[in-house]
């Protein structure tokens, strides 16, 4: 996308700045407009993946997880889950920019939170990081973690599961012969 930079958090582009942290876009001529979350959501998908071409339903689907997930945040839900979810929203959305920025906040939320090892788990599957997955999803088995039970029906888990630690796992849980 010609004409895109972006300095500190905000992003500048075809006569146009956006201040996400504000939900604002700026004209030139100075004209502010307050956006909702989900048009914010698809606007900075757009503009962290320029020159991609993104379908509609990506758009509608990766914006749909995410406000769902943080309106889970702020409602009180399991917090671990619900960031760890958006990781993974991030992580398969193809965002670097998020992805970087997410990781970033991932790891400081780690050193500052209990959480269970099944979140690391759905954040490295979406970033791609199978082997650090594994590694957490042996954590979990370890830990007894309740959440084990998804493992057979979570789709976040796929990209593991024909990785024969992920079955063997699945073995020890009692889903596979």
């Amino acid at each position: 996308m010609e004409g895109f930079r972006s300095s500190s958090d905000l992003v500048r582009f075809a006569g146009f700045e956006l201040d996400p942290h504000a939900g604002e876009l700026r004209k030139d001529d100075g004209t502010r407009i307050r956006l909702q979350e989900q048009p914010l959501q698809i606007l900075r998908i757009l503009l962290e993946q320029p020159g991609r071409i993104i379908t509609r339903e990506e758009l509608r689907q990766s914006a749909a997880a995410i406000e769902s997930y943080e309106k889970g945040i702020a409602l009180g839900g399991m917090l671990a889950l619900q960031k760890a979810f958006i990781g993974n929203v991030h992580g398969r959305s193809g965002t670097r920019r998020r992805r970087g920025k997410f990781w970033t906040n991932w790891s400081i939320f780690q050193g500052v939170h209990t959480f269970p090892f099944m979140a690391s788990v759905f954040v490295f599957e979406g970033l791609g990081m199978n082997d650090l997955a594994i590694e957490a999803l042996e954590k979990a088995y370890k830990g007894r973690e309740t959440t084990l039970v998804f493992l057979k029906i979570w789709p976040h888990f796929d990209q593991l599961r024909q990785d024969p630690r992920f079955q063997d796992v699945e073995r020890r849980v009692g889903f596979r012969t």
